[in-house]
């Protein structure tokens, strides 16, 4: 469930799905006092999800001009719905009709529409991180452009030294010059998906999905000023300034408002630092929750705030009754004793009874055929004893002793049945869209009871099975590592299928995002693993010539030893002796006289 107000807090936009279809619901604030009331429902044809919604003036399609005014009447507010078959709807709430539709080439769900009325222009951005501009009084699209990171999810515009400039964001916030179509500027953002973008003259504030820290950026010094830390991971924030003091709210996970006041004021009490500039954080608030009344909660209903909006000194809260928004104000700012003290708001407690009849809403919280209204008297409690009514065989009645015997046997029973049969309850979870059921299918880690499954489960629902796991994996990322292996199995097994599918790139368009994300740091790890693999391999190169100086060394050792030869006296004067006898036949028989011969002469 999304929501939205628009730019003056009049109206208020609620997106929400009954069964297979999702509707619109646009309602005024009637408490405003305007002189238009509006109570609208827009229902979607079946297969067709919002995935974003923003409001502007239809006074900039029909003329390509800005409201002399700076209110607009609410006859003239239109509401771009961005949906995930890649089509902006602009919707009438006053005509309850569309006025146009504009269409992206890429087919891919839009993830936010920006209206700029300084070139009457509007941006769309898609899944696959493309931007697609779109002239608003013709209706046509003009280009289609993207940056290198392809995460891009939120698009805005402000005016950055003298000329116009986009303000886009994915994990990082980029200024994008439209004029050079280059980045100009650019901010470290959040770990997760930026879902929150807010612009306060040269301050921009972000926030990301499942983060409990709001960053402020300055872009004079085109540094980060301040972290505001919320209690709890932020849904929604606003920013607003009056009598003198800013304020910062946000609506939380947990449904509670916090308030931060004057957030971007500088801390005269931080010493600097020369050698690291530290950023301050934010870390007390103001918390404002809501309930019921102590003695009329008997269902222990846990109310929780939607949505908000800043108007002057006020804030618009809206929380839901049934199936309708309703809307409060508080003020958190107030004048005491003639303007000569301002009163902050404190922690505030908020009791809200039931509305029985919403009346001043324009619209009924209950069912109008139904006879009469639901009321603790009319409910008939029992107690627990009461046995009239069944009809029990005293000889199917086991006693505890029987049951304990065919415990093992059952237990056994309900082992094989579950690793048999989990294809046929993930069919009926897919069929019946039970998430609970494919909760109980997909908390199975082992991959072969995995890869069983997968090989049993028709191919008709293999589409329908990893969108399921593209939506888990989005809600939770701490589960991506276990649901991989699933979606690992499904493209083996059945890849041949997937690929004979027509339009599967928009069918699974979540997936191809996941996937893509994934794998955007792939080439950073290769050349790492690249780098590393080269020192470990001149480690080891380094280490073997060492080995092999080593084993030189002592080869050489071992050739002198093996020429060292010990001498003996009395071996070697023999040999001495032998060679001279020899040598004196050998002279007899070729002169025929001997040495000792030529003595005697």
């Amino acid at each position: 469930m999304s929501s939205c107000f628009d730019s003056d807090g009049e109206l208020f936009a609620l997106v929400s799905k009954d069964l297979d279809r999702c509707k619109l619901r646009v309602s005024s604030i009637e408490f405003l006092a305007t002189k238009t009331i509006i109570s609208q429902l827009y229902e979607l044809e079946k297969g067709e999800e919002i995935l974003s919604t923003a409001f502007a003036s239809s006074d900039i399609f029909a003329t390509g001009k800005r409201s002399k005014s700076h209110q607009q009447s609410l006859e003239t507010k239109t509401v771009a719905i961005g949906l995930n078959t890649g089509k902006v709807l602009l919707y009438s709430p006053a005509n309850n009709d569309l006025i146009a539709t504009l269409e992206s080439p890429s087919g891919v769900g839009i993830t936010d529409f920006h209206f700029c009325e300084q070139n009457f222009r509007g941006y769309a951005v898609d899944l696959n991180g493309k931007i697609h501009e779109f002239d608003l009084k013709s209706h046509n699209l003009l280009r289609s452009f993207t940056l290198e990171d392809t995460g891009i999810r939120k698009v805005s515009s402000l005016v950055y030294e003298g000329s116009l400039h986009l303000v886009l964001s994915s994990n990082s916030i980029y200024i994008y010059d439209l004029k050079t179509s280059s980045i100009a500027l650019s901010f470290p953002g959040h770990v997760a998906t930026i879902s929150n973008i807010v612009i306060k003259d040269s301050t921009i504030f972000s926030g990301a999905e499942g983060d409990r820290f709001v960053n402020c950026y300055s872009l004079t010094t085109k540094k980060i000023l301040k972290v505001v830390v919320f209690q709890s991971p932020v849904v929604t924030f606003r920013y607003g300034e009056s009598q003198g003091h800013g304020v910062l709210i946000g609506v939380t996970e947990d449904g509670n408002i916090e308030l931060f006041n004057d957030p971007l004021a500088t801390n005269t009490m931080q010493k600097s630092s020369k050698r690291r500039r530290q950023v301050e954080s934010i870390n007390t608030g103001v918390i404002i929750d809501i309930n019921r009344p102590e003695d009329r909660n008997a269902a222990n209903e846990n109310m929780k705030f939607i949505d908000l909006f800043i108007k002057g000194s006020s804030i618009i809260v809206s929380w839901m009754e049934g199936l309708v928004p309703v809307f409060d104000t508080l003020s958190w700012v107030k004048t005491v004793d003639d303007f000569a003290t301002l009163q902050i708001i404190t922690d505030t407690h908020l009791v809200k009874d039931r509305v029985a009849s919403h009346k001043d809403q324009g619209l009924e919280l209950h069912d109008s055929a139904a006879p009469k209204l639901y009321t603790e008297k009319n409910a008939v409690v029992t107690m627990g004893d009461n046995f009239k009514d069944l009809e029990v065989d005293q000889e199917d009645l086991e006693t505890f002793g029987d049951q304990l015997k065919q415990a093992p046997i059952k237990a056994a029973r309900k082992k094989k049945l579950t690793t048999d049969s989990l294809a046929t309850v993930l069919t009926q979870a897919l069929k019946s869209n039970d998430h609970s059921l494919l909760e109980s299918v997909l908390n199975n880690r082992d991959e072969n009871v995995i890869k069983k499954t997968i090989s049993r489960l028709d191919s008709i629902y293999v589409v329908n099975f990893l969108d399921r796991l593209s939506e888990r994996i989005l809600r939770n990322a701490n589960k991506q590592t276990a649901l991989i292996v699933w979606i690992k199995w499904v493209m083996i097994i059945h890849g041949n299928y997937l690929m004979q599918q027509p339009n599967l790139f928009s069918s699974l368009s979540t997936l191809y995002v996941i996937l893509s994300n994934r794998s955007k740091t792939l080439p950073k790890l290769l050349q790492l693993q690249g780098r590393v693999n080269m020192v470990l391999n001149t480690i080891d190169m380094r280490k073997s010539i060492l080995q092999d100086k080593e084993t030189g060394e002592s080869d050489d050792d071992s050739d002198l030893d093996e020429d060292v030869v010990e001498y003996v006296e009395e071996v070697e004067d023999g040999i001495l002796v032998e060679a001279s006898e020899s040598e004196d036949e050998e002279m007899v028989a070729e002169n025929g006289y001997s040495e000792s011969d030529d003595d005697d002469f």
